[in-house]
């Protein structure tokens, strides 16, 4: 996104005046990016988003999986540097293509690449910008290809969506929900139900093995969302301290016992750190 507004404001808007920007953050990251412009006495608007919150995976894999014209091509990152910009010569070696921790080239691919390069007319700079060239042009195909996609399915505009849980949930509430109304709760309740979710308990507690086997499982948290019920609707404040005539979330000072092997109650630290202590 960076490279991106650094682009627009040196190029695109060199001669215009930026008159105000509105940076959207959720969880320290940068979602969408509002700039406002001023064009022959007129206000308009242009908002980057980050493609990558709607699609997370490699950009190389959703051009082959949405069979678009252009595929993000490879890029030799660590051979190219301040002193060989100008460079032109053989192709750089294998080493420079493997080497990288995103999406590692193919040997083969590679020889196939190298052949279009035998009278060593490779180029830094005609390469970087054929690059960024299939960058560009294979990421609004899968933007293109997906946004039609989800509107001849569901109807829905993703544009109007910042990630795809937002999209999903909107999805969702459009075309799932019926006559449903969900409560929107504020306030104490709310701050209250906020400060009794935390993330998974998630422990190594043996370091080191043999013959390891390890499991994953796949949508546990829609799995039980599916098969359990929950509270829901707008919540009945109550004093009652007999717990048995409860449904629902309750505020409480809990004390566990001397001793367990494995606590299972979480409390988030000053250092924002998750534990799980004994106590009060």
């Amino acid at each position: 996104m960076i490279i991106i507004l650094y682009y627009i404001i040196l190029n695109i808007l060199k001669d215009q005046i930026i008159i105000d920007s509105d940076p959207f953050y959720k969880d320290n990251k940068l979602y969408s990016l509002k700039l406002s412009i001023k064009i022959n006495n007129k206000i308009h608007s242009i908002i980057i988003k980050d493609s990558y919150l709607l699609l997370s995976s490699s950009l190389r894999d959703l051009g082959h999986n949405y069979k678009v014209d252009v595929i993000k091509g490879y890029f030799p990152y660590s051979f190219v540097n301040e002193n060989n910009l100008n460079y032109k010569g053989e192709i750089p070696e294998y080493f420079y293509y493997y080497n990288n921790v995103n999406s590692p080239m193919d040997y083969n691919d590679y020889i196939q690449m190298k052949n279009n390069y035998l009278n060593n007319n490779w180029s830094v700079k005609e390469e970087t910008l054929k690059y960024l060239e299939s960058d560009l042009l294979c990421l609004y195909q899968v933007i293109n290809q997906f946004s039609k996609d989800i509107f001849n399915l569901e109807r829905i505009n993703i544009t109007k969506s910042l990630s795809i849980s937002s999209l999903t949930f909107k999805i969702f509430k459009t075309n799932y929900l019926n006559d449903y109304k969900f409560s929107i709760i504020k306030g104490l309740h709310n701050d209250r139900m906020i400060n009794g979710f935390y993330g998974g308990h998630v422990d190594v507690y043996k370091s080191i093995g043999n013959y390891i086997k390890c499991y994953d499982v796949n949508s546990l948290y829609p799995f039980v969302m599916s098969i359990n019920d929950f509270p829901v609707g707008n919540p009945v404040l109550s004093f009652d301290k007999d717990l048995n005539n409860y449904f629902g979330l309750v505020h409480c000072r809990v004390q566990t016992p001397e001793y367990m092997e494995k606590p299972v109650l979480p409390f988030r630290g000053d250092d924002g750190i998750i534990y799980f202590p004994l106590g009060n």
